[in-house]
């Protein structure tokens, strides 16, 4: 991810993890957009740091690692095309069945090695700009394909600008159920929606 980018903090672990630990934790968010990292429990002399805590000497090479390699990777350009949408208002009524299904989806893309960002209703609704290549985030970054996760409920502002994605030429995918409540300014607002007609449907939400 461009810019200074998410933060994560490598901290109040249970267990104290390991250096080969804590290292692995680390690649394993730099490889999913992650550049900058706070360690947050390092302290002066190691004799007083329990076994396995990051304190220990054997972290500063760790820590010297992370610091080039994520100069690197705040240099870089995303190239995600993918948005996976992040059914925020779906998992506030209790729907595990979205919850389950963005993370299925989630994990599905991790695994073929296809590179997505999450995006969310104010993404979609205003801040993204719509064009005949697809949606261009402020970055500069186009995504030509919207996936969404089984869901009930989605705002109307972001249903009229899918549809209109749909129509330029977008790639639209909603897996499993597709929305059957338009969203107004809060939930009591919520009206039926007729079939939609635009994008892949994808019953089976695999």
């Amino acid at each position: 991810m461009a810019g200074p980018g998410p933060e994560r903090k490598l901290a109040a672990y249970t267990i104290p993890p390991s250096v080969p630990q804590a290292k692995w934790v680390i690649d394993y968010e730099m490889i999913r957009g992650i550049n900058l990292f706070e360690y947050m429990f390092w302290p002066i002399s190691d004799k007083k740091v329990p076994k396995g805590y990051l304190g220990q000497q054997e972290f500063i090479p760790v820590a010297q690692y992370s610091n080039r390699a994520s100069y690197l990777l705040a240099n870089g350009i995303p190239a995600a095309q993918v948005a996976l949408y992040h059914p925020t208002g779906n998992m506030w009524m209790g729907d595990s069945v979205a919850n389950k299904s963005v993370l299925d989806i989630a994990q599905a893309l991790s695994e073929h090695q296809i590179d997505y960002d999450f995006v969310d209703d104010q993404g979609l609704s205003s801040v993204f700009t719509p064009g005949k290549a697809g949606f261009k985030n402020l970055g500069g970054q186009v995504y030509s394909t919207v996936i969404i996760p089984s869901i009930d409920y989605i705002p109307q502002a972001v249903l009229t600008r899918l549809q209109a994605f749909a129509a330029s030429g977008g790639k639209l995918v909603f897996m499993g159920r597709v929305p059957s409540m338009a969203v107004g300014k809060t939930f009591l607002d919520a009206v039926a929606i007729p079939v939609i007609k635009e994008g892949y449907k994808e019953a089976s939400g695999q």
